[in-house]
């Protein structure tokens, strides 16, 4: 299940480097300046698009306001917990409009017209009294546990659970359906938002829907981060994560833990904060295989070769293929839980100096209902694997202890699924409890998991386990639901110790969550080829990471004239545009003119008017870059609060991160300020890339579209924000560095403010 140790973080680099290749004699062109228009951007209004799909939608006409007065209404006797929803709505409206409104309780309400009131039934008798007019049931059979009713009039809105959990879920589903109301320049007392008319009855296909993390020294803030803005939100109820790091106390006397992990103050945090969103957290703690954590913490480095597990298969053979390299972090794959070492002079084993002792804390530390035990691939030389008596009794022995102190173990499934003949001739498989909960990995976007049924027929509950993959999503979850699986596990793989680092270096890990939490909530739902694009996730995660107060009302701005620059055209009728290859292989998927995206206002220039050119492409390795020029000068001259580019790379970088140009804005008074456009946070390929997708949080694709020859191609937006604006800008310069992904310009606006 686990994936070989890997970094895709690359170290950062030291400072800006200059880029090179700069040419000496660069075109200076002036150019008339662009019309200034008072909606250069307007705030994105989006049609509701929820994720996860309710069951049930059924729309109706008009809307309901929400102004200053409205009120939130709970029950007389609602305690903190019962407030905890509540207090996500206004974090909602105070992120997106800057207000709260105040939460009262039901005595204090007279009418409930304009008022929003929320609880379970049973919680407050006015909730009941609405219900029960409305003829809206909601009950143990329908919508079931986790399970909610919202209804939104033009006069109220209802939001009813059956349980705290389904209340929970139903305010988050209407914190997507918030929309902004404009108001009036001086009037605050109006609507500030508003919420579609609509009644949604909706409820979970899967009882556990799982997020899997590595927790590292970072997680307390971050993972808490992720659970509050992202994972809750998008209705997932439990977090299984990596703890074999965590500073552990028990077993010093041989071992300690690595520096790097969690803290168990940290880890506490995250329990109080999972607490509050309704999600369970269960501890994962690798044993028996991939065990470096084992290895690597073991004080007397002698010991590593006592405890190093010898597959039978090699001791007969002569070959004990134990390699114990600290510097080099190699280490053993199995390890021998039961074989007797000497520590202090006291004869132990393993699993009683340290595997017990640290289970017996995690229980203690996490109170959990399950405790994942790893056990999952091993590779090594000469096809090392588990000897199947070992595996099998290993899990009965950890299990054993696992229940008696009332906690259900966990183990990954595919040491069971792919060597299940030799499983199945040892006397140890029927011993295996159970209420062994077992977790199949897949991650290929294929059709078929037959591991599932066939663990259900064994009697084992499962959890089936998927990565990033769209269709792996749809189809797994998909077959867990017809084999009346637990749940699904979508996991997560940045590299050890690397958490926070993932929103910048390994993105596309994160935002398709959402595409995870669609499919786990509701399995079927939407079909993969409606299901929103990889960059739609990414903006929508983006939004809710970021939260912060949304620009409501338009910004001015010019649309600066790149006409007289322009070097090539991003059409090839006659294979010598775009990148010479004709018509199937360019950009005519975009629209010419003035285009919105991501709520800027764009000019695409339309080559046929502009002496065959529209597209701003410098030098770079590709033939058809290569006799463009290395620097462009554009003496726009103007003030800006914000200046808004439009571009992309013709290829890939070499690294992730590499410097492949710069725009230097030329200042009145002799100062510039630069940006160097990194690759895969400011700028990226124009061709999508389906493995790597959207590299890093900082990067804004606006607009996506397909080749004749169906090629998905995109482009992406970079924004800087001027830290003088009053002092007029006098030109703009566009450098390359002359590599492969060479950058090219298709717009550029300038806003008076940044959104």
């Amino acid at each position: 299940m686990k994936l070989t140790a890997f970094s895709l973080l690359v170290p950062l680099i030291a400072g800006s480097p200059a880029v090179s290749g700069v040419a000496l004699n660069p075109i200076v062109v002036q150019g008339p300046a662009g019309q200034t228009v008072p909606d250069a951007f307007l705030p994105s209004q989006l049609p509701v698009d929820l994720l996860p799909v309710p069951k049930q939608v059924l729309w109706g006409s008009g809307e309901f306001s929400i102004t200053p007065s409205t009120r939130i209404v709970v029950g007389n006797s609602a305690t903190d917990e019962d407030l905890f929803a509540a207090r996500q709505l206004n974090e909602e409206l105070r992120a997106r409009y800057g207000m709260e409104l105040d939460v009262v309780r039901e005595r204090d309400v007279g009418d409930p017209t304009g008022q929003i009131v929320m609880g379970e039934p049973g919680s407050a008798a006015l909730l009941d009294r609405l219900l029960q007019q409305a003829k809206i049931w909601v009950t143990a059979a329908s919508p079931g546990p986790e399970g909610y009713v919202l209804q939104v009039t033009r006069r109220q809105i209802v939001v009813a659970g059956l349980d705290r959990p389904g209340t929970f879920y139903a305010v988050q589903t209407l914190r997507q359906l918030l929309r902004p109301v404009p108001s009036p320049a001086g009037h605050q007392s109006g609507p500030v938002a508003a919420v579609r008319v609509v009644t949604i009855r909706d409820k979970p296909d899967h009882a556990v829907r799982a997020v899997h993390v590595l927790l590292d020294a970072s997680s307390g803030e971050f993972h808490s981060q992720l659970i509050d803005r992202i994972l809750a939100p998008y209705k997932f109820n439990t977090l299984i994560v990596e703890a074999e790091d965590v500073q552990w106390e028990s077993g010093r006397a041989l071992w300690s833990p690595d520096p790097r992990g969690a803290t168990k103050a940290q880890v506490q945090e995250l329990l109080e904060v999972a607490r509050q969103h309704h999600v369970q957290v269960i501890p994962l703690i690798s044993t028996l295989g991939h065990s470096e954590w084992v290895f690597a913490g073991l004080r007397d480095e002698a010991l590593c070769a006592e405890v190093a597990y010898i597959p039978k298969q090699l001791r007969e053979q002569g070959r004990p293929q134990v390699t114990c390299d600290r510097a080099r972090g190699v280490y053993p794959a199995v390890y021998d839980p039961e074989r007797t070492i000497t520590v202090n002079g006291t004869a132990t084993t393993l699993n009683e100096a340290l595997i017990f002792p640290i289970l017996k804390e995690a229980i203690d530390l996490f109170r959990p209902a399950y405790l994942h035990l790893g056990h999952d691939e091993v590779r090594g030389p000469s096809g090392l694997r588990y000897d199947m008596e070992l595996y099998l009794r290993d899990i009965v022995t950890l299990s054993r202890f696992l229940r008696a102190a009332g906690v259900r173990p966990m183990v990954w499934g595919d040491v069971l699924w792919e060597r299940r003949t030799e499983a199945h001739a040892e006397p140890l498989f029927a011993e295996l409890p159970r209420d062994l909960v077992i977790v199949p990995w897949k991650y290929e976007d294929i059709r078929e998991y037959p591991e599932v049924a066939y663990f259900r027929r064994a009697g084992f509950p499962v959890l089936g386990a998927t990565w990033y993959r769209l269709y792996n999503n749809y189809w797994f979850s998909r077959a867990a639901k017809a084999a009346g699986a637990l749940g699904m596990v979508r996991a997560t793989w940045t590299g050890h110790f690397q958490s926070q680092a993932a929103l910048t270096r390994a993105y596309q890990q994160l935002y398709t969550y959402l595409s995870a939490a669609a499919y786990f909530w509701t399995a079927g739902s939407p079909q993969p080829d409606r299901a929103p694009r990889e960059a739609e996730l990414a903006r929508r995660f983006a939004e809710a990471w970021n939260a912060g107060s949304q620009v409501s009302t338009p910004i001015s701005g010019t649309l600066v004239d790149l006409s007289a620059v322009v070097t090539q055209r991003h059409i090839d009728d006659d294979g010598t545009g775009w990148l010479g290859k004709g018509v199937d292989y360019d950009l005519r998927a975009l629209p010419g003119g003035r285009q919105r995206f991501g709520g800027v206002l764009f000019e695409i220039l339309d080559p046929r008017r502009h002496g065959g050119k529209s597209i701003v492409m410098l030098k770079g390795e590709r033939d058809v870059a290569a006799a463009m020029p290395e620097r462009v000068t554009i003496p726009w001259r103007g003030r800006a609060g914000c200046l808004v580019f439009l571009h992309a790379t013709l290829d890939r970088a070499v690294n992730f991160d590499d410097i492949v140009g710069r725009y230097t804005m030329m200042v009145e008074g002799g100062r510039h300020e630069a940006i160097d456009l990194r690759y895969g946070r400011d700028i990226s390929n124009w061709l999508w890339d389906a493995e790597r997708g959207i590299a890093s949080i900082e990067q804004e694709v606006v607009w996506s579209g397909a080749t004749r020859a169906g090629n998905n191609v995109q482009l992406q937006m970079l924004r800087w924000r001027n830290p003088s604006p009053e002092i007029p800008v006098e030109s703009i310069e566009l450098t390359s560095a002359g590599g492969r992904a060479s950058p090219v310009l298709f717009a550029i606006t300038a806003l008076d403010r940044c959104p």
